[in-house]
């Protein structure tokens, strides 16, 4: 459930924009923005880890050390590799880290000394978001649901395609990307065919 509270944040926000009230949290008109792009890292993590955890087909801890009570669904028994928890957790944190982190350096932080930036706008938003995910990991290990290799794998499958989706989606400064729209590029008859400029 953790991992869908900042997609509650940023939808709660995107929606109120739209009906043209002020934003519940942040004063950002960017939120719809920020919706679609935290879905999309969910999603894709979501993607990834379901179709490796199909092709790998791993047993679970549980099963092979034989801690029956410890089961899980039997459908389940082959799908540790990696884990979907620590995946979710970890996408989820390092999106709202990051974005945490390059709002408040353009924003509250702008005229902090390097030294707070840093201290105030990267290792506290990574190290509040970073903890919450690992908890959560490690628990999947303690409870046998997964071995320390799923949990690894997934914190960095998960890490790394948030941070894609943000920066694919957002500057240095947390605004989004320019894009070139439809009425941008444009086709063109030319002598013997036609051309796409934009």
């Amino acid at each position: 459930m953790l991992p869908f509270l900042p997609g509650v944040v940023y939808g709660v926000d995107a929606a109120l924009l739209a009906r043209g009230d002020a934003p519940w949290l942040f004063s950002d008109p960017n939120a719809l923005h920020r919706f679609v792009a935290y879905t999309e890292a969910l999603g894709w993590t979501t993607l990834v880890t379901a179709v490796t955890k199909m092709v790998v087909g791993r047993q679970r801890p549980y099963a092979t050390l034989d801690h029956p009570e410890l089961a899980g669904p039997a459908r389940e028994v082959n799908l540790s590799f990696f884990s979907s928890h620590s995946a979710s957790m970890f996408a989820a944190a390092s999106f709202v880290a990051l974005d945490a982190s390059r709002r408040l350096d353009d924003g509250l932080l702008a005229t902090a000394t390097p030294a707070r930036r840093w201290l105030l706008g990267t290792l506290v938003p990574y190290t509040v978001a970073f903890g919450a995910a690992s908890v959560v990991a490690v628990s999947r290990i303690i409870d046998q649901q997964h071995w320390p290799s799923d949990v690894l794998v997934g914190a960095l499958v998960g890490s790394g395609i948030a941070h894609l989706a943000y920066l694919a989606h957002f500057d240095e400064r947390g605004q989004p990307r320019r894009r070139l729209g439809a009425s941008a590029i444009r086709v063109v008859p030319t002598p013997g065919g036609v051309s796409v400029v934009g």
